[in-house]
């Protein structure tokens, strides 16, 4: 199934784990994301990029990114990151303990609203090293 974005078609099968979106999160939320973290510690209101943890049919977990560092972040170097340069250009951190479960039409409505600039055959990616550090840390909360 191939859902529109602003910068082209973006087929279920792109959304996987390592993939990065520069998303709305008010979108979100308006489209029955769940999230892990309390209110006060969940993302803030303002655009940003989600990354995807785990992925199934209709449905994947993602987690906020952000761009400093706050004590129990873990650290997305830039060597670790592939795709556009304002994607790959600085450090981006995550907090282990703030997942979100988004339908795969919500986070595309997101990305389009937070002006993704990810295109076909330049997606915003994490590599495989780091997302497996990332990945076991986020384990316990996607059970």
């Amino acid at each position: 199934m191939m859902i529109m974005t602003a910068t082209g078609r973006l087929p279920h099968d792109e959304i996987r784990p390592g993939l990065a979106l520069h998303v709305d999160p008010d979108v979100m939320r308006h489209n029955g994301a769940t999230i892990t973290a309390v209110p006060e510690c969940s993302a803030s209101y303002k655009h940003r990029y989600f990354l995807c943890v785990a992925s199934g049919p209709a449905k994947g977990w993602w987690t906020p990114l952000f761009s400093h560092y706050v004590i129990c972040r873990g650290i997305i170097p830039p060597k670790g990151k592939i795709g556009h340069p304002t994607w790959k250009g600085c450090d981006t951190f995550y907090h282990p303990q703030q997942l979100w479960l988004v339908s795969h039409e919500a986070i595309v409505a997101a990305s389009i609203a937070g002006h993704d600039k990810s295109a076909p055959f330049q997606r915003n990616l994490v590599k495989n090293n780091y997302m497996s550090i990332i990945i076991c840390k986020y384990g316990p909360l996607m059970n």
